[in-house]
């Protein structure tokens, strides 16, 4: 999501247009694809929070230009299931998936700038 910095208050607000239309301002990945997305272009997922608009575009361009001429795996579904613990299925993912994601973010910090936002955050 793009964030601003309001001085006034000290805290990070989401852009009128944002906060309004948040669909259109946003990428929604699953854990495991957002892990992979982030690593992609050299963030720690664990580190959520916020990044300048620039160096999250720098990042994301990097990302971009070392994927090119190449498509991230396919991932067939599995099952993890144990006696005594939550059952979890994890879906499939179509090769090309990662690089399909980082053109999504690519069009949000795009739409972001446009609506003058200064930073992307994640969590």
């Amino acid at each position: 999501m793009p964030y601003v910095y309001d001085g006034a208050c000290d805290f990070w607000v989401l852009p009128d247009a944002a906060r309004h239309d948040a669909d259109s301002y946003e990428v929604n990945l699953s854990n495991a694809n957002a892990v992979d997305v982030l690593e992609a272009m050299g963030l720690r997922p664990e580190a959520a929070g916020l990044v300048s608009i620039d160096s999250f575009s720098g990042m994301l361009a990097a990302a971009v230009r070392r994927h090119l001429d190449r498509r991230s795996r396919k991932i067939a579904p599995v099952t993890d299931r144990e006696p005594r613990r939550i059952t979890i299925h994890y879906c499939r993912r179509r090769s090309g998936y990662i690089e399909a994601r980082l053109g999504d973010l690519a069009r949000l910090v795009a739409k972001a700038r446009g609506i003058n936002a200064t930073h992307i955050g994640w969590g």
